[in-house]
């Protein structure tokens, strides 16, 4: 069972040190004599990339986030699957998604203005990484070209009306609404329903 990447690096922080420095940050300190507007509620995500897309799940179903580490390839496994590997001890699924979501031959889905083009292969390769997810059902690694970090969803952005009509099917049925994030849009997804379908597929 060969390792693909020998020598890409563990990831700097632990997951749980990352969520420790966002519950951390400071809230805005209203003006006394001012009548503070209502805020819009958040939900704490992790945002990753796959090829010139950014996608973003509920931090409160990612276990780790683990360096890409060599698996073991299943017989008649459907495309998007890529085997098992093992994670402390506990046999994980991998889950391209990639693959799933037909990401894998055009550019960005959702391109920001002037960002038409994937970003190189080999960049993909060195920044890989693997974020092993818990929900209902399921223990499963989803392979991620780079995971861009934490950051908190606001509620009002759910919204289906968000979402570009650029966005193909494959991707459409999971997105819950698309945001912006330093400049370039970003799809919520439905975790659940997304592991569910690929379950089936």
């Amino acid at each position: 069972m060969a390792d693909d990447h020998p020598d890409i690096p563990e990831p700097k922080h632990d997951f749980d040190d990352l969520l420790g420095e966002l519950d951390a940050e400071s809230s805005f300190a209203w003006d006394e004599d001012l009548e503070p507007e209502e805020e819009d509620t958040t939900r704490p995500v992790v945002v990753f990339r796959i090829g010139g897309d950014y996608f973003a799940i509920a931090s409160e179903s990612v276990r780790e986030i683990v360096s890409t580490t060599a698996s073991t390839q299943l017989p008649g496994a459907p495309a998007h699957i890529q085997g098992i590997t093992v994670v402390r001890r506990q046999v994980v699924g991998l889950l391209s998604l990639r693959t799933f979501l037909e990401l894998d031959d055009e550019g960005p889905q959702m391109a920001a203005d002037g960002d038409e083009e994937r970003p190189p292969r080999e960049q993909d390769i060195a920044t890989e990484r693997t974020i092993i997810v818990d929900t209902a059902h399921f223990t499963v690694g989803l392979r991620v070209d780079e995971v861009a970090g934490l950051g908190k969803w606001a509620e009002s952005k759910l919204d289906p009306e968000t979402i570009p009509d650029n966005m193909r099917e494959t991707t459409r049925r999971y997105a819950r609404g698309v945001d912006h994030r330093d400049g370039r849009p970003c799809a919520y997804l439905d975790l659940e329903t997304l592991l569910d379908d690929a379950a089936l597929r």
